[in-house]
């Protein structure tokens, strides 16, 4: 991904899709010791209760984790397994994330994006801390920074976003990362 010098989302604020972003909960591979399926639908409870009643010509969307079933998910709300994840970014008013690496190509490409903290109000993933994206805990007050975000006032921290993308990305060279795969891959085919 290319690297966005952007600090802020207002170019995101006519759209109207409110998109949580899950990770897995049917079966999945670790949780932290804050995330649980509970603690999952209290947030998204709270956030659609309040997009309801504060941003009501809005939707609110769950896109669940592909290893997930959607069956299993006794909420009261919209939500997709299939949707093209990519069309649905483009399109998003407000990003919600939990632990995972996809925020990376989220901030990335400039989407508005909200880190939410776990029930013991943790960063797992560290982006918060250092400025590259702002984070909620939606067990205090998230009204502010919600806000803040939605009208395009939240400011990130350009040099740590910049840093944060360098460490994952580095500089990328599809060329490169093809001739070293082959590499690995066919050494012993000469």
């Amino acid at each position: 991904p290319a690297i966005c010098l952007s600090n802020n989302t207002k170019k995101h604020i006519a759209n109207s899709l409110w998109l949580y972003i899950s990770q897995a909960y049917s079966d999945p591979a670790m949780f932290m010791s804050g995330r649980d399926f509970n603690s999952f639908k209290m947030n998204i409870e709270k956030l659609s209760e309040y997009q309801m009643s504060h941003y009501p010509g809005d939707r609110f969307l769950l896109k669940i984790h592909p290893a997930d079933n959607p069956l299993e998910y006794d909420l009261n709300l919209k939500l997709t397994k299939k949707a093209n994840l990519f069309n649905l970014l483009k399109i998003a008013k407000i990003i919600f994330v939990e632990d995972t690496t996809l925020v990376v190509d989220v901030i990335a490409k400039g989407y508005p994006v909200v880190y939410i903290l776990d029930s013991l109000g943790n960063d797992n993933i560290g982006l918060v801390d250092k400025g590259v994206i702002p984070g909620i805990n939606l067990n205090q007050n998230f009204i502010e920074t919600l806000d803040s975000v939605l009208c395009g006032k939240f400011t990130v921290k350009p040099e740590m976003r910049i840093s944060t993308l360098k460490y994952y990305n580095d500089e990328y060279d599809s060329n490169n990362f093809l001739e070293q795969l082959n590499g690995i891959l066919f050494k012993n085919e000469e």
